[in-house]
């Protein structure tokens, strides 16, 4: 039985490792996405239900008048989107758009989930990847530091076991368009991986050992600070607690007093981010490069284009050395409570 499980398990990887190439690549064609079986119907599920909002509904007055130009844009977008109106995926906001709590800092989260139908339909599949291609062109024009494409979750692996990429519990603080629920298999892993806590310390650890920089760019210090703020997240998940990145940070906080003050000083980077007025060069970048590339090849380019040719704002290595021993710090002690809890 558990052969035959590690066998279906390998089968439903590959179609999902064929389903990605053709949904982010933009010259992979639909006959690509390799064939997976799945059953007319399913025992012992569990129906997962959505919160179903729109931008329209939140005042984003914190922000500056082009992302908030941005947002009703992708509103009127979705609104009017032929597998929103009929309800072919779910499409959920999370992290600070998902909270309302958006500021210069704050990137673009967003998942995408196909329900069985979907996943199944070439028909259907062909519109999933013009919506991810628009959906990614707001992405990147949003947050020019944006580190990650649109999440991708289809009910095909979920009703066959598999682990969501996102705390099942967590959906029912975020909001969304279109279908208002899906289904999981009731017995499926709805942990997240805890070894999470692990790797952050160890690239914490190689950032301070690797050659030191006369400067660094912005981006990658957003990507330190990034690391250091999912690090109470990634914690609290060892323990089965599963919050957002701000609640995860208060509850670590209450835990540990003793990183408070290391935690405000991060958190003031957050807090001062400079707004940046960029974005007309992105909407041409990401407007007309995604037809021809992949979204993390045009974001490689651009990044390039700003530390080479446009004088990108930078940071000494002084500073990013100390916020990255402060970030150290703190996963040091999280991992060593961590271990300690486990050796109770």
């Amino acid at each position: 039985m558990k052969e035959n499980f590690n066998i279906e398990q390998v089968r439903t990887d590959k179609w999902r490792e064929s389903l990605d190439e053709y949904l982010f690549n933009p010259f992979r064609s639909i006959k690509m996405v390799q064939p997976i079986k799945t059953p007319k119907s399913y025992n012992n599920t569990k129906k997962i239900d959505l919160n179903i909002k729109n931008l329209n509904d939140f005042d984003w007055k914190g922000l500056a008048s082009w992302r908030q130009s941005l947002l009703n844009e992708l509103h009127d977008y979705l609104s009017t989107h032929h597998l929103i109106k009929n309800r072919d995926v779910c499409l959920q906001f999370i992290g600070s758009i998902g909270s309302g709590d958006v500021v210069n800092y704050s990137d673009f989260d967003c998942i995408v989930i196909l329900p069985l139908s979907t996943s199944m339909s070439d028909s259907k599949l062909r519109r999933v990847k013009g919506l991810i291609r628009k959906l990614s062109y707001y992405a990147y024009v949003f947050s020019e530091y944006q580190h990650h494409g649109i999440f991708v979750m289809t009910e095909a692996e979920l009703l066959k076991g598999s682990p969501s990429l996102y705390p099942i519990k967590l959906f029912q603080s975020c909001w969304g368009y279109g279908l208002d629920c899906f289904y999981i298999r009731t017995n499926s892993t709805l942990s997240i991986d805890d070894k999470k806590l692990d790797w952050t310390v160890n690239w914490i650890n190689s950032e301070l050992t690797a050659d030191v920089h006369a400067e660094y760019s912005m981006f990658v210090f957003y990507n330190l600070l990034s690391v250091i703020f999912l690090m109470p997240a990634y914690y609290l998940n060892t323990k089965g607690i599963y919050l957002d990145k701000r609640e995860s940070i208060e509850r670590v906080i209450r835990l540990q007093k003793e990183i408070e003050s290391d935690f405000l000083t991060v958190s003031s980077y957050r807090k001062e981010w400079p707004n940046k007025k960029n974005y007309r060069l992105r909407m041409l970048i990401y407007g007309i490069g995604l037809y021809f590339w992949k979204a993390d090849t045009l974001a490689y380019f651009y990044r390039a284009v700003k530390w080479h040719f446009l004088k990108e704002s930078r940071i000494s290595s002084v500073e990013y050395q100390r916020v990255a021993r402060l970030g150290q710090g703190i996963a040091q002690l999280l991992l060593k409570e961590k271990l300690r809890k486990f050796n109770d």
